[in-house]
């Protein structure tokens, strides 16, 4: 039983990672970016269609803030 519980861990896995891969593909292919940028993965930077944020590396933005749509956001400035 133990063997059936890796062989499913790893197809798990794989599956999950192609999932990624093939999400980070669509992603360039609509010339969105943001999955490359530095930001915590806690914080919420959301598309509305096709309209997306736009941070200057000095911002901060904390964990449970939300970022949607148009929105661009300066230098040393500070999302609560």
């Amino acid at each position: 039983m133990s063997t059936l519980k890796r062989v499913l861990y790893g197809v798990g896995k794989a599956l999950r990672d192609t999932g990624q891969a093939l999400e980070r593909a669509g992603c360039r292919a609509q010339d969105n970016w943001l999955f490359q940028q530095k930001e915590c993965r806690h914080r919420s930077l959301v598309n509305l269609f096709d309209q997306r944020p736009s941070l200057s590396p000095s911002v901060f933005v904390a964990p449970n803030a939300a970022l949607v749509g148009n929105v661009t956001v300066r230098d040393e400035a500070s999302i609560w």
